[in-house]
């Protein structure tokens, strides 16, 4: 089951929310919850393909709820500018700490996992 919920549109930023399907144990599933915000600049190909790779990053995920934030720089630049964005499209891990960035279209899962330290959060264990 995935709900999507769209808020903040009037300051740039899209909310969407993934509720995980929980396999196995329910309370480690209730207590797992990844939150990402992905940067854009406006709707590039590039920031489009980050988008449709974050969505299937999440999708991979049975028994993690995904929160995603995606933020249009151009629109909200006073977020960016707290995160110290300064390239996009960038992928922050914000929950669990520590953050984490990565820079770029997500294109390459494995290094995304590596660099936002997901490995151990994986559900299909690829």
């Amino acid at each position: 089951m995935i709900g999507l919920t769209n808020r903040c549109r009037s300051d740039g930023c899209e909310l969407i929310r993934r509720s995980a399907r929980c396999v196995g144990n329910p309370i480690l599933c209730c207590l797992t919850r990844i939150a990402l915000s992905l940067f854009v600049t406006g709707r590039t190909p590039s920031s489009e393909r980050a988008i449709v790779n974050l969505r299937r990053l999440c999708d991979e995920r049975s028994d993690v709820q995904c929160d995603i934030r995606v933020v249009d720089v151009t629109e909200n630049p006073h977020e960016a500018e707290q995160l110290h964005i300064l390239a996009t499209p960038m992928l922050v891990r914000e929950a669990p700490l520590p953050l984490r960035r990565v820079i770029g279209d997500l294109s390459d899962m494995e290094k995304v996992f590596e660099a936002l330290e997901l490995h151990e959060l994986r559900s299909n264990g690829k």
